[in-house]
């Protein structure tokens, strides 16, 4: 972590020195403190502080699943979906409407570690399936949901499992096809009626 924040103050520094340097000989110091501000800015914006460190997954593994704990062996097989991420999509929105959570791709309900390495291997590797999976995600919600979770890959008894942790939105948020709202229900995640629609949101505000 330590390293990682040295790395980008290195890169904000670069950038404000650099516009600094560019703008001395053109119109002395005081454009050139003005650049180096406006370096720094752009530096800041470019190379954002470190993401917050993930909890250790051996932890989250004992807890068990919860209101804010998902674990799923695997994605839909449901010939009667239109898409085998539709699942996920569904708990991404609860999550987001709820007050976020995890969701650990490759889990078993009892916790049990299975892995991801068929549907990797579907896609060919992990980086077609996370560009499969984001795009399903992007497609499948409504709203600028890339802001709202992040993604990890990570080894756990040497299988391969996917961790998708997912922030509370200050907006609600929709599937895209239906327009359903679903929100966690315990370790659950439910759908709801326009009239429990109605009264969560009175409630909310």
């Amino acid at each position: 972590m330590e390293q990682r924040n040295m790395d980008r103050k290195i890169k904000v520094g670069s950038i404000s020195a650099g516009l600094a340097l560019v703008a001395l000989p053109l119109g002395g110091w005081v454009p050139a403190l003005l650049a180096a501000g406006a370096g720094y800015l752009i530096g800041d914006k470019q190379f954002p502080k470190g993401e917050k460190p993930w909890r250790d997954i051996q932890e989250l593994l004992n807890e068990k699943e919860h209101g804010r704990l998902e674990f799923k062996e695997t994605l839909s097989e449901d010939s009667k979906r239109k898409s085998p991420y539709d699942g996920l999509v569904k708990t991404i929105v609860a999550f987001a409407n709820s007050d976020g959570g995890e969701i650990i791709l490759g889990v078993a309900d009892n916790s049990t570690v299975v892995g991801i390495e068929t549907l990797i291997k579907r896609e060919r590797n992990k980086d077609k399936f996370e560009l499969a999976l984001r795009s399903a995600i992007r497609s499948n919600i409504d709203g600028a949901v890339d802001r709202l979770y992040r993604i990890k890959f990570e080894r756990v008894d040497d299988k391969e499992v996917l961790r998708i942790e997912i922030e509370k939105s200050a907006k609600h948020v929709f599937t895209n096809q239906r327009g359903d709202f679903y929100i966690r229900d315990g370790n659950a995640t439910r759908s709801l009626t326009t009239k429990e629609y109605n009264n969560f949101k009175t409630d909310d505000e």
